[in-house]
């Protein structure tokens, strides 16, 4: 910003300096011309007011001498004629002064001034009544003139070039008191925006304006880290005060269904199907208030790391069912997303595609890196083309090829274009079962982290849930993903 007003302030000013200057120049040069010429007109007529005497009684005059002598001191060129064109008197150069002004003067009896040749020629004819007896001719070099037009120049262009040394102190001054505040203020929405709650703006420096919107730009981030800090408090609060009481019903039912009589442990049993679902309910409305008020740092994340991790992970809930869970990706994806949040994201996911499809079914985590297509590796041709999400199939918001995707693709029931469209709102589910939390948990978490989401109609049926992530070219070192064994359980 501060090069910007620098260089606008100089423009400005060279556009107004250039303006008045070279219009002053031209001026004054011309006076300075004006006078010359005129200063050479009253030499010539004081020259022919001292030289019509001589030329009328055809004697010398006594002033001749003081008037030649000044002529050849100014380093003009004087020359007095007769009426017979005869010299009477000379200083300098004849060839000063051309023949045809001389001509002109005697023929229209005027003073003739001609300003060429590095001379200004002056003739005036010397008239007894109305008869002209002779004339003076005076030629005066322009060199003193030029040298006086060139000092205006140079003293109008120093004049000029300390006016814009100046503007341009004063825009860099200028610039600096409204940028650095600016700037500062720049950074501090930028460190705010990141998850940098405590961050405040400097509002001593720079314009009023600027201080009034640091101070408000503090007044909104003390009041944004107080509203975030007590909601965060509440979550926590609500988190304790919900499980206690959820535990302890739990075990009551428990009891009494143990000493319970098969009629009244039936209706015990269904109760206990109504708790857990109110459960996992109460878990996946504290997971949505987490993921909204999340503000993840980006860490460079392996994402075919992770991808194989949690596939590997929920392996044996997949095996138990009789679904195939592979992961497909090759080379290495780098993402940006904070640091176990891409986990979470897949767990959701993975769950959701095992509790939609059957026995037989397929679902597959693929992840692919901007400049690669999607692979399919270790798969068969058939499962290739039932896999794929289907184009144009109502799919928006992801899949735009300028990031890392990551794709969880399952070919159960799948969704309606309607169903699809409402899927990613707080309980929205099309399982008799489900809370409808958890593609709202995977849409907050993603949005958060600056990517993407939607779903899409995998080919042959099903539903694909596609996202991107910022990718990151490369990277020195990632961390890693710790390995979990084969048979290691699911997160809950």
């Amino acid at each position: 910003m501060t090069r910007r007003v620098l260089l606008a302030l100089l423009a400005l000013t060279t556009s107004v300096l250039v303006a008045a200057v070279i219009p002053l120049g031209l001026k004054a040069a011309r006076q300075e011309l004006s006078a010359y010429v005129d200063d050479a007109r009253a030499v010539a007529r004081a020259a022919a007011a001292v030289a019509e005497e001589g030329l009328a009684d055809h004697k010398p005059s006594p002033d001749m001498g003081r008037v030649l002598a000044a002529a050849r001191r100014d380093g003009d060129t004087l020359i007095i004629l007769n009426a017979k064109g005869e010299v009477v008197a000379s200083v300098g150069s004849p060839g000063a002064i051309p023949a045809w002004l001389v001509g002109e003067a005697v023929g229209g009896r005027e003073l003739e001034t001609d300003v060429r040749r590095g001379y200004v020629s002056v003739v005036v004819p010397v008239r007894e009544t109305t008869t002209v007896v002779g004339t003076v001719s005076l030629a005066r070099p322009l060199g003193p003139l030029n040298d006086r037009v060139r000092t205006l120049w140079f003293t109008l262009s120093l004049i000029a070039a300390a006016a814009l040394a100046a503007s341009a102190l004063l825009a860099f001054a200028l610039a600096r008191w409204v940028s650095r505040p600016l700037a500062e203020l720049d950074a501090s929405a930028q460190r705010l925006g990141a998850g940098d709650l405590a961050v405040r703006a400097g509002a001593r420096a720079g314009p009023p304006e600027l201080r009034r919107l640091a101070a408000s730009f503090n007044s909104m981030g003390s009041r944004l880290e107080t509203l975030v800090h007590r909601n965060r408090a509440m979550v926590a609060d609500v988190s304790h005060q919900l499980r206690t009481p959820l535990t302890a019903l739990r075990l009551r039912f428990d009891l009494l269904a143990e000493d319970a009589d098969p009629a009244i442990a039936a209706e015990l049993g269904g109760a206990l199907e109504e708790f857990d679902r109110l459960s996992r309910l109460v878990d996946g409305l504290l997971a949505v208030a987490k993921a909204e008020h999340a503000v993840p740092a980006p860490v460079p994340v392996d994402v075919r790391a992770v991808v194989a991790e949690r596939v590997t992970a929920w392996q044996p809930v997949a095996d138990d069912r009789g679904v195939s869970l592979v992961s497909e990706a090759t080379g290495q994806v780098i993402a940006a997303i904070g640091d176990g949040q891409l986990e979470q994201i897949l767990d959701n996911l993975i769950a959701n595609a095992l509790d939609a499809t059957a026995a037989g079914d397929h679902v597959t985590v693929s992840a692919r890196a901007p400049s690669v297509r999607a692979g399919r590796s270790g798969s068969t041709e058939a499962t290739r083309d039932r896999m794929a999400p289907a184009a144009g199939n109502g799919g928006a918001g992801a899949g735009s090829g300028g990031g890392v995707r990551v794709v969880v693709a399952d070919d159960g029931p799948g969704m309606s274009a309607n169903e699809r469209a409402r899927a990613f709102g707080r309980f929205t589910t099309a399982s008799p079962g489900g809370t409808g939390l958890g593609l709202a948990i995977v849409y907050r978490l993603v949005s958060s982290n600056g990517g993407t989401a939607c779903l899409d109609e995998t080919s042959g049926g099903g539903l694909s849930v596609i996202m991107e992530f910022t990718a990151v070219p490369s990277v020195p070192s990632v961390p890693s993903v710790p390995s979990v064994p084969s048979g290691a359980a699911p997160p809950v």
